[in-house]
C-alpha cells in the first residue's frame, strides 16, 4: 500500500478476491513497476488465468452521512476509471493486466443501487472491458479505519 487509509480495504479486497474467486496476486501497488510516474493499480492479480489490474474504493462519506447520490457514485466511478486507464497506459509489459477491475465497498447497503446506476452511466468508452464489484461492509467499519484489527 501507498499509505493513507485504504490499507484495510485493499487488504480485505486482495483477501475477498482470493477466498470467494481462487485469485492470485501477482503484486501489490509498491511492487508494480511502470515507466514512467503517474497514477498506480492497487494491486495485479490473476482471476481464471486472466491477469487483472484492481483499484479499491470506497463509497463513503464520513461516518455522519447517510445520503448519497447516482453522481457522485459516477464522479466516484469515472476518477477510478481515468486512474486505471492511465496506468495501463504507463505499466510496464512485464507488469500489465489484460483486464481492469473496480472493487467498490460501502457500509451502506442503500447506495448499491446508486453505484449501479452511477456505473451505468459511465461512458462505455471510458469503462472499456472493465468490471466493477461491489462489496458491502455489515457489523463494522474496518474498510474506512487505518488499522484493520476490530
Amino acid at each position: 500500500n501507498a499509505g493513507g487509509s485504504s490499507i484495510c480495504s485493499e487488504v480485505m479486497s486482495m483477501q475477498l478476491l482470493i477466498d470467494c474467486e481462487g485469485a492470485l496476486i501477482h503484486k501489490g501497488e509498491n511492487e508494480i513497476t511502470y515507466i514512467e510516474e503517474g497514477p498506480k493499480a492497487d494491486y495485479v492479480a490473476e482471476l481464471n488465468s486472466v491477469k487483472v489490474g484492481v483499484s479499491v474504493t470506497r463509497a463513503y462519506l464520513g461516518p455522519m452521512v447517510d445520503e448519497y447520490s447516482v453522481e457522485q457514485a459516477r464522479g466516484l466511478l469515472e476518477k477510478k476509471l481515468e486512474k486505471m486507464n492511465k496506468s495501463l497506459s504507463i505499466v510496464t509489459p512485464e507488469d500489465s493486466w489484460e483486464k481492469q477491475l473496480i472493487h467498490l465497498w460501502t457500509l451502506n447497503p442503500e447506495w448499491v443501487p446508486l453505484v449501479k446506476q452511477g456505473w451505468e452511466q459511465v461512458d462505455s468508452r471510458l469503462k472499456g472491458s472493465a468490471i466493477l464489484l461491489v462489496t458491502i461492509e455489515q457489523g463494522g467499519d474496518l474498510i474506512v479505519t487505518e488499522g484493520c484489527t476490530p
